[in-house]
């Protein structure tokens, strides 16, 4: 993903080149918010549950933020509007652990690192309120874009008995899936030179995507035996599981919808992208 985002940058600025008079390059990076969507409701769930079943201390988190970088060429079709095709990349991760014991006494420590990432590939068009000679020009956007994103989920399970201790470490990458979205904009841009300009500037996006099945791979050691397994066309699948009354979102990787008795509301999970961003970066006049 790393390498399309620097490739398609040099085919922008490539562009650039060739058509000077009216386009404008801009470039960034900050920090944005991410919802998760039924992902992170479904490790909401799993440390309800293990809160709720087994005093489980602390809860899992989820990645809220993370790091974003983008690349947009911009056409003036006036001096008050503009239309820009971008790129972008954003990511975000983390890692958290909780701790209980079971019915059985077994003390387990489980530790999750769920891991998120998107391409975005944006059309927008620009609105300037203030006019090109302000010393402030401000930068009202909209527009929609196509997201190619990624879900990991790394998991290390501890156990420990009388006997002796164990792990079990799972992984899974699910394979790129595009999506759609919607995109808002509020830019200032304070100019350095006659060709260059400094821009800051807050988004927000509404976006979602179904990850695609992935590849999976599970290791044990200790108590539970030495072996190693993978595989793939897993599917992140959501579903509301019922236990002793009381309904907790769950999220697994199967190649199957969940089913039986205590499980309602099965479906592909969906992975939430929405959230805003702070952007902080520079415009350069070609």
């Amino acid at each position: 993903m790393k390498k399309t985002f620097v490739f398609l940058s040099v085919f922008l600025l490539i562009a650039a080149a060739g058509h000077s008079q009216k386009f404008s390059l801009r470039t960034g990076g900050g920090i944005g918010s991410v919802s998760g969507g039924d992902i992170f409701a479904g490790i909401q769930g799993l440390s309800d549950f293990l809160n709720d079943e087994y005093r489980a201390s602390y809860s899992f988190g989820v990645p809220r933020l993370g790091l974003d970088f983008s690349a947009e060429l911009v056409y003036r079709l006036n001096p008050r509007m503009g239309v820009g095709i971008g790129l972008g990349y954003f990511t975000a991760g983390r890692e958290s652990t909780v701790d209980y014991t079971t019915a059985t006494g077994t003390d387990v420590s489980q530790t999750i690192h769920p891991r998120i990432g998107a391409i975005p590939v944006t059309a927008t068009f620009h609105y300037y309120p203030s006019a090109p000679a302000s010393k402030i020009q401000l930068d009202c956007s909209a527009g929609f874009g196509l997201y190619l994103a990624h879900f990991n989920h790394d998991e290390k399970i501890g156990l420990s008995v009388p006997e002796g201790t164990g792990t079990i470490d799972y992984t899974y990458a699910s394979g790129g899936k595009l999506g759609m979205g919607l995109h808002l904009g509020l830019a200032a841009a304070c100019p350095l030179s006659g060709k260059l300009a400094l821009v800051a500037g807050f988004s927000y996006r509404l976006a979602s995507v179904k990850p695609g099945t992935g590849t999976w791979t599970e290791a044990g050691s200790g108590i539970v035996g030495s072996y190693r397994i993978e595989g793939g066309r897993l599917q992140p699948w959501y579903f509301d599981m019922t236990s002793e009354g009381r309904t907790y979102p769950q999220v697994v990787f199967d190649s199957d919808m969940p089913a039986g008795g205590d499980v309602a509301n099965a479906r592909q999970a969906k992975l939430g992208l929405s959230g805003f961003l702070f952007s902080l970066g520079i415009r350069i006049d070609l």
